[in-house]
């Protein structure tokens, strides 16, 4: 999510070779190069952000009384 929020829409330029990835549940980390992973992932997961975001806006805009 970080990956995808901060570098794929490129808001940092900052290069980033490998991500990790940590599973609380089962207390387990995972390493990555970014190389390997598939551009249809960095692509949903910015989609499925993107959507909540606006999800996550117009509750809180129903909340303050902001139409």
């Amino acid at each position: 999510m970080y990956h995808t929020l901060g570098f794929y829409n490129h808001f940092n330029d900052e290069k980033i070779d490998r991500l990790m990835i940590f599973n609380a549940r089962a207390d387990i980390v995972f390493y990555i190069d970014v190389v390997d992973i598939d551009q249809s992932v960095f692509e949903f997961v910015n989609d499925a952000a993107e959507k909540q975001s606006w999800v996550n806006e117009k509750l809180i805009k129903q909340m303050v009384g902001i139409d």
